[in-house]
């Protein structure tokens, strides 16, 4: 059976531009945040559990409301782990039949919430995306078009890095995309050497 990787950093750390680094190279990589999203959309379950806790506006026209769903969770995080609750076994369950499906000696699986999902105890290696929280910011403000308390919103409802990092077998600091793409060369090397 393939091994599992785990890619996880907080947002804005720059997860999403790395992971291509791996798809690009032939890397089988499963985006858990984005399948949540299309779960949220398409489970009907899923939509029905939603409505009974944040009520019908959280969805228009059969869509996720996200900016509706976004201002309720992380303002609460109450709220917030109710939506995990109602996803993340699914999207679980999702990955693991994915993952039967990929013949590659080794898969990614990148999330936000890797930890607090309970997802890194399946995970034979872990790669934890570092970035000061001011570059983070900035680059969540110009991606999103939106306002900084909004990001800090969503920074807030995670725990610091330094819970991650001491559980994460590599450490990628983002900040100069020069020295962070010869950092996943090297940690790309290494897995292929450790999964083969």
């Amino acid at each position: 059976m393939n091994k599992i990787v785990g890619l996880t950093g907080g947002i804005g750390s720059g997860k999403s531009k790395i992971i291509s680094i791996f798809e690009n190279h032939g890397i089988p990589c499963y985006k858990s945040d984005i399948k949540a999203k299309k779960l949220m959309i398409n489970d009907q379950n899923i939509k029905k559990s939603i409505v009974h806790i944040f009520g019908k506006e959280s969805y228009k026209l059969n869509l996720l409301n996200k900016e509706y769903i976004s201002e309720k969770v992380f303002k609460n995080k109450d709220l917030l782990n109710s939506l995990n609750n109602i996803v993340h076994p699914l999207v679980k369950d999702d990955f693991f039949s994915w993952r039967k499906k990929q013949n590659h000696p080794f898969v990614i699986i990148e999330s936000a919430i890797l930890f607090q999902s309970g997802f890194n105890s399946f995970c034979d290696k872990i790669i934890f995306v570092d970035c000061p929280k001011e570059i983070r910011i900035k680059r969540v403000i110009n991606r999103d078009n939106t306002l900084k308390k909004n990001v800090l919103n969503r920074i807030n409802t995670q725990e610091t890095n330094f819970d991650y990092i001491k559980y994460s077998d590599y450490v990628v600091l983002n900040i100069n995309w020069n020295k962070t793409l010869k950092n996943i060369k090297k940690i790309y090397k290494n897995l292929n050497t450790e999964c083969f």
